[in-house]
Formats: C-alpha cells, structure tokens, sequence
C-alpha cells in the first residue's frame, strides 16, 4: 500500500491564522514483495502525466480528476516498484513556497501511481501538486527535468457565507466632512473574497449624512473581486454619532460608525516660521464649540518619509491655560495669550529629535 513518507508543518503562526491541509489516502496498488524487482537507476526512467495538469476546482473539496502519473523505462515501457512522491505545495501570504505534506506511492504492473486524493486546502487561488521520482524535490525544473510532474489546480472560494468589514470603520471628522468611505468584504467560510457579483445595500442609519456622488442615503452596489464600497461618505450637518449599514439579502450586516464633531466658527493659528525644527509649516484651529483641530504639517528635507494625518479632539480654556484632548482621551497642555498659542507636546509620539513646545500665532 502507498505510504505517507512524511509530514512537515508550517510555521506555527501561520497554523495560528487556519493554514491547513486535509490528509490524502493513496490508492495504486504496491507490486507484491514476491515479485519485486531492482528498480532501475531515475537517470533511465521518465514519469509522465496521465491526467490534466491544470485544474480547476474549489477550495477545501477534492481535485477532479486526480492527478496520476506512470512511471517508464528508456524503451517506453511501465516500470513497477518505482517509488513516487507527491508533495502539496502553496505560495504562502508571507513570501516563499512552504512544502506542507507529502505521499508515496509504488507502482504496480502498469507503471501507474496516485495520491487516492488530492483536497486542495482552504484559500483560494494556484494550489500545487508535485509528482517526482527523486523525492520531494522543491521545483528544481532544469534538474528534475522529464522525472518532475507539476499539477496546477485554480481554487476557487465557496458560496458567500459572511460580509466582513475591510477599512472605514470608527472615524472622526467634523461635521459634513467627507470621510473615508466604508468597505466590505463578501466572504466564504473561509474568509476567501467571493468574487461574484453580489449586491450589496449601504444604508445611512444616523447621523443624517450621505452617500456616493448622488448624496443618497440608501445606495446598492455590485461587489467587484468580493468587495464593495461606496464613492464617498459624506457626514451630517450637526454633531454626533453618525452610521451606515452594509447587507447583504440571506447574510449578515456590518455596521460602520464615525463621530462628527461640530466646530462652530473656527480662528486658526499657523506655526511661526522656523521656531520648530524640522517641521516646514502646520496650523490648529480652534472652534467655537471647544472643538480643535491640527493640520497642514509639513515636514522639512532633513525628515524624509515622516508623516502624520491630521488631529482632532477637544480643548478646554481656563483663563491662559489650555487644554487638549484628543480621541484617545491622552491629553496635552499649553497656553494661549492674545494672538499666541503655545503647546507642550508630550502625547503626539513627535520624532524624538523635534522639540516638544510648538508655537502658534493667530492667522489674519
């Protein structure tokens, strides 16, 4: 009978994530010791295919047909006792090709051997499965020429089961601002992308904002590669909670939700010019409502890739002393004397070598 030669595990983290693959039995029949016969040296045989080598199939279901291959001689004729090993292979998310298990089988009389079953795994896309007679042998084309199988199957993901969020989740911005749109993905069990089209329906369900191009608030979309999402998200005109509901008919629904804040009439202040190092420009605005808001930090050459998105949050004004409090609830000091604001920045994370104290003065 074939014998399972060995097994090699990935690397525990990716087992962590659910990388697995479901064992195969073997079914070609082994020569009878009685009639074993030397096997001839690899060097003078050659193993063919004697099934397709590009299939398609579906993710966690056999491969039809299964792969086969046959074993012969110089003279074209079947060699029986040949042992051939089938080794599963996928290109893993992280880089590389990992070999997850592998198979042996031995010919019979008619020079045939299988793995029983193929299963391909549970994620979708080029799964692999190599035949050879030298041994688990990693896709060394040039040497294991005409002694090296290589089966191909294209994974497709099973039926939709799941509308997962991608990104645009828990935002903050001020009242009708645009956001970052949401995203959904439409899943298999598996969390593959189910490529589709699916309709997906986007529904303001708070807050009074709008979306896509048309400023709607009930917006159905066709999912394109398992994803969808809209052109835009637009918040309501008064503070608060505002939401957007993503369904799917039969399947669950995802809610995305962004927190509008409502500045009142803004006076902004502007950054004095080279009084921070490293930092070219930025301003902060403060609202009338005791809501701020810092943006427009531009980083000089001697800070080559730095960046950081804008800042919104609270402050409070006690006298000269103010206080801001960001979304995090980590709060930092400062203070504001006619036209002069000045701030301590010690929550930001700025680059270690840029002064914490940033000095601001009224914009005109």
């Amino acid at each position: 009978m074939p014998v399972r030669t060995r097994f090699r595990l990935l690397p525990a983290a990716l087992f962590a994530l659910g990388w697995y693959t479901s064992g195969c039995s073997t079914n070609e029949p082994a020569a009878p010791d009685s009639e074993h016969v030397d096997s001839p040296s690899t060097e003078t045989l050659r193993l063919e295919a004697l099934s397709p080598t590009q299939l398609q199939g579906t993710v966690d279901t056999p491969a039809d047909p299964v792969p086969t291959v046959v074993v012969r001689d110089k003279s074209g004729k079947p060699v029986r006792g040949i042992t051939v090993t089938f080794s599963t292979y996928r290109t893993s998310p992280i880089g590389g090709e990992d070999i997850w298990a592998s198979w042996s089988a031995i010919t019979g009389s008619t020079g045939i051997a299988n793995p029983g079953e193929w299963n391909l795994s549970v994620f979708a896309g080029t799964q692999i499965l190599e035949a050879s007679i030298l041994g688990a042998h990693l896709f060394d084309a040039d040497s294991g020429a005409g002694r090296v199988v290589v089966f191909r199957a294209a994974a497709s993901p099973g039926p939709a089961v799941w509308v997962s969020k991608a990104y645009g989740d828990k935002q903050l911005g001020l009242t009708n601002e645009r956001m970052e749109p949401p995203q959904v993905h439409v899943v298999d069990r598996f969390g593959n992308r189910v490529p589709g089209p699916t309709t997906v329906t986007f529904t303001v369900t708070a807050g009074g904002g709008s979306l896509g191009n048309g400023n709607v608030e009930v917006l159905s979309l066709e999912t394109r590669d398992g994803v969808a999402s809209p052109d835009r998200w637009t918040l309501g005109t008064s503070g608060g909670i505002n939401s957007v509901v993503a369904s799917v008919p039969g399947l669950n629904s995802v809610t995305f939700t962004a927190e509008a804040l409502d500045p009142g009439p803004l006076v902004r202040y502007d950054l004095e010019p080279e009084s921070v190092r490293g930092i070219v420009s930025a301003s902060i605005a403060l609202g009338e409502n005791g809501i701020f808001e810092l943006k427009d930090v531009e980083w000089s050459d001697a800070f080559p890739g730095e960046f950081f998105d804008r800042r919104l949050g609270r402050y409070t004004l006690s006298g000269t002393r103010i206080v801001l409090t960001y979304s995090t609830g980590e709060t930092d000091e400062g203070t504001l004397v006619g036209d002069k604001l000045s701030v301590q920045y010690t929550k930001l994370n700025w680059h270690p070598h840029v002064p914490q104290e940033w000095r601001f003065v009224k914009r005109n």
